[in-house]
C-alpha cells in the first residue's frame, strides 16, 4: 500500500462524525459495566470478564477519538484499563498473619504428568522430571538450582526426600539400578549403592532404613556404607503416626518396629544399631494399640472403663501411667517434637513422653478438626480446622496451633478441600484453594509460621 493510500485510510477513519464515535462509545459504555458487574455476581468466569474488559476499553476508545492525538491517547487508556481489570480481578484473598503465600512455579515440562514434586525445605523445591530423565533442584522463585541424572540411574526411578539429601531407587526393585544419595543443597551425588529390592523407608542424622520383605537393613547417611542388617519383615517406620505403613516413606525416625505379622510379635529397634530396645505384643496391630514418640514406646489398654497410656522408656530411665479420653470418635496419634498429639475431630490431647503428663486443648466451638485434610503428614504443629454450621455447611476455615489452641481464621472465598500438604523447618505447608471475584478456581500454597 503505497503512502498516499494509508494517509487516504486514516483520513477515512477520522472523517467519521464525532457523533457516531460518542453514541458507539456510549453503547458500549453502558455494555462493559454491566457484563463485568454479571460476570462478578454471578461468577460467570474469566471469558465474559474479558469480553466486559474490551467492551470498555473500546468505549474509551470511541470516547477519546477524534483526532490522531486523542485517538492514540484512548487506545493507551484502553489498554491500561484492560491490563488492571485483568490484575484486579485475580487478587487472591488475604491471608491470617503469620502466614505467606510461596510463589506459583511450575517446572518447565511439556506434560505436567512427567514431573513430580519430591520434597521442599524453605528455600529449595525437588522434582523428578521423567521427561528429563533428571532429578531436579530449584529455588523457591523458579530458579534451576541444579540437576542430576545419577539420581536417574538404571530408568524409571522413585524418590523420597530426607531433609539435607534426596534419595532415588528403582521402581519395584527387583535389582533394576542402585539407590542413589543426593545432596538436597547441590544436587551432587554422596553415595550410590545396589541393594537389590529393598527401598528406604526411615531415616535420622546417621542412618538410612532401608527394607524389603525378607531383610531390614541401616546404611551410613554419609557414606552408604552398611551399618547393620537383620532378617524379618518390617512393620512401621512411622513412630506411632495414625497410618501404620511399613513402607511409608518418615524422614526422621530414630525407632522401627520389625516382626512376624502372623504371630502378632514385634520389637521395637534402635534405628542406629538394629539393637532391640522393647517387645511390643499387641492384641491386633492397630494405631489404637500403640506408638512411638520421643525415646518413649506408648501403649493403650483399659483400666477397668479406664482407657490409660502406659510409657515405657526405650533408652532407659522410669516408665508412666497417664488416663485419657476413651475416645468415642475417630482419633488419630502424630508425633510432634518428642511428644505424642492425640487428636479427635473436636480435642487434641498432648503427652509429655518423657513424663506422661497430659494437656488438652480445644478447638472453638463450632471448629472441627477434618482428618482427610492432615492425610501422610507428619510432624506438623498447624492444623486445619473446619467451621460448619447447622446444615453442616462449610461457614469457614482456619489455622489451630494444636499446642496453644490459638485459631488464625483464614477469611476469603476459598474453595473444598483445603489440605495440609507438608512440613519445613520453619513450619506447616497448607494447600488452600480459593475462587477469584468472577468464580475461576486457583490454587495457593501457603507456610505457617511455627513461633521461633
Amino acid at each position: 500500500m503505497t503512502e498516499p493510500v494509508r494517509e487516504q485510510g486514516r483520513r477515512s477513519i477520522l472523517a467519521i462524525p464525532r457523533i457516531h464515535w460518542l453514541i458507539t462509545g456510549l453503547i458500549l459504555g453502558v455494555l462493559g459495566p454491566a457484563i463485568g458487574v454479571a460476570s462478578i455476581v454471578a461468577d460467570l468466569g474469566w471469558g465474559l470478564w474479558i469480553l466486559a474488559l474490551a467492551a470498555s476499553g473500546l468505549a474509551l476508545v470511541c470516547a477519546l477519538s477524534g483526532t490522531r492525538i486523542s485517538t492514540v491517547i484512548g487506545f493507551v487508556a484502553a489498554g491500561g484499563l484492560v491490563a488492571a481489570g485483568v490484575l484486579v480481578v485475580g487478587v487472591p484473598p488475604a491471608l491470617p498473619p503469620g502466614t505467606h503465600a510461596l510463589p506459583a512455579f511450575m517446572p518447565p515440562t511439556e506434560d505436567r504428568d512427567d514431573v513430580t514434586e519430591i520434597g521442599r525445605d524453605d528455600d529449595l523445591l525437588v522434582i523428578m522430571d521423567s521427561e528429563r530423565s533428571a532429578v531436579i533442584g530449584y529455588s523457591l522463585d523458579g530458579e534451576l538450582t541444579w540437576s542430576s541424572e545419577d539420581g536417574y540411574a538404571g530408568g524409571f526411578r522413585y524418590a523420597v526426600h530426607a531433609g539435607d539429601s534426596v534419595l532415588t531407587y528403582p521402581a519395584g526393585g527387583g535389582g533394576g539400578g542402585p539407590v542413589v544419595s543426593l545432596s538436597t543443597a547441590t544436587g551432587q551425588t554422596q553415595w550410590s549403592v545396589e541393594l537389590g529390592e529393598a527401598i528406604p523407608v526411615a531415616a535420622n542424622e546417621d542412618v538410612i532404613v532401608l527394607a524389603d520383605r525378607e531383610r531390614v537393613r541401616a546404611v551410613d547417611r554419609d557414606s552408604g556404607d552398611q551399618r547393620w542388617e537383620m532378617a524379618g519383615d518390617i512393620a512401621a517406620s512411622t513412630e506411632g503416626s495414625g497410618h501404620h505403613d511399613a513402607f511409608r516413606w518418615t524422614a526422621h525416625a530414630d525407632w522401627i518396629v520389625v516382626g512376624d505379622r502372623e504371630r502378632n510379635q514385634y520389637q521395637v529397634l534402635d534405628a542406629r544399631t538394629g539393637v532391640p530396645a522393647a517387645d511390643l505384643n499387641p492384641e491386633e496391630f492397630s494405631v489404637f494399640d500403640w506408638a512411638i514418640a520421643g525415646d518413649t514406646l506408648i501403649t493403650f489398654a483399659f483400666d477397668d472403663q479406664q482407657r490409660v497410656a502406659v510409657g515405657t522408656a526405650l533408652r532407659g530411665g522410669e516408665g508412666w501411667q497417664t488416663e485419657v479420653d476413651n475416645f468415642t470418635t475417630s482419633v488419630f496419634y502424630e508425633p510432634v517434637g518428642t511428644d505424642l498429639r492425640i487428636a479427635t475431630s473436636t480435642r487434641v490431647q498432648w503427652l509429655d513422653s518423657a513424663s506422661g503428663e497430659l494437656t488438652t486443648v480445644e478447638p472453638p466451638a463450632g471448629w472441627t478438626i477434618p482428618r482427610h485434610a492432615h492425610v501422610n503428614v507428619d510432624g506438623t504443629r498447624t492444623l486445619l480446622v473446619v467451621d460448619r454450621g447447622s446444615d453442616g455447611g462449610v461457614l469457614g476455615y482456619g489455622l489451630l496451633d494444636s499446642r496453644t489452641g490459638e485459631l488464625r481464621e483464614v477469611d476469603g472465598p476459598y474453595g473444598e478441600d483445603p489440605r495440609v500438604s507438608g512440613v519445613t523447618p520453619s513450619g506447616t505447608l497448607v494447600s488452600l484453594p480459593y475462587r477469584d471475584a468472577v468464580g475461576e478456581q486457583h490454587e495457593r500454597l501457603v507456610l505457617v509460621s511455627d513461633p521461633s
